[in-house]
C-alpha cells in the first residue's frame, strides 16, 4: 500500500512519545530561567534538587538540640561569617543570627523559675 502525502511528511516514527526534557510550556521566560539555574549550579551558587529522590524527614530520628547548644552554635556561626564572609554576606548573616540568638535567649529565660531568697538559703543550708 503506497504512503499518502500526509504519511510521507509526518511519519509515525517522528511522533512524540513521552515527555521531552526540552519542551517548555512557559516559553522563552521559562527557558531563560532554566538556563540561568543550570549555570548557577555549575558555578556552585545553587544546588540542584532531584525531586524524584526526596526522602521523608522523620522528626523522631532527628537529634534534639538544647537551647544552650543552639545559642553556642549562633555564636560560632557569627564568628565564622565575620572571619570567612564578605562584608555584605557577613553583615546580613550576623543580623539574622542575632535575631535568632535573641529569640533563643527569650525562650531560655522564659523557662527559668525565679527562686525566693528563703528557698535559696534553705537549699544552701541543707547541702552543708
Amino acid at each position: 500500500m503506497p504512503l499518502t502525502l500526509e504519511e510521507m511528511l509526518n511519519p509515525v516514527e517522528e511522533e512524540e512519545i513521552g515527555e521531552s526534557g526540552y519542551r517548555f510550556a512557559g516559553g522563552d521566560a521559562e527557558i531563560v530561567a532554566k538556563v540561568n539555574h543550570e549555570m548557577a549550579v555549575k558555578r556552585g551558587e545553587a544546588v540542584e534538587v532531584d525531586d524524584e529522590v526526596e526522602e521523608a524527614v522523620d522528626e523522631e530520628n532527628e537529634p534534639e538540640i538544647k537551647l544552650s547548644e543552639a545559642i553556642h552554635l549562633c555564636e560560632q556561626m557569627e564568628r565564622i561569617s565575620i572571619t570567612y564572609g564578605t562584608c555584605e554576606t557577613s553583615l546580613d548573616l550576623t543580623r539574622c543570627i542575632r535575631k535568632l540568638w535573641i529569640e533563643l535567649r527569650q525562650r531560655e529565660t522564659a523557662g527559668l523559675l525565679q527562686s525566693t531568697l528563703d528557698r535559696y538559703v534553705a537549699a544552701k543550708s541543707t547541702n552543708m
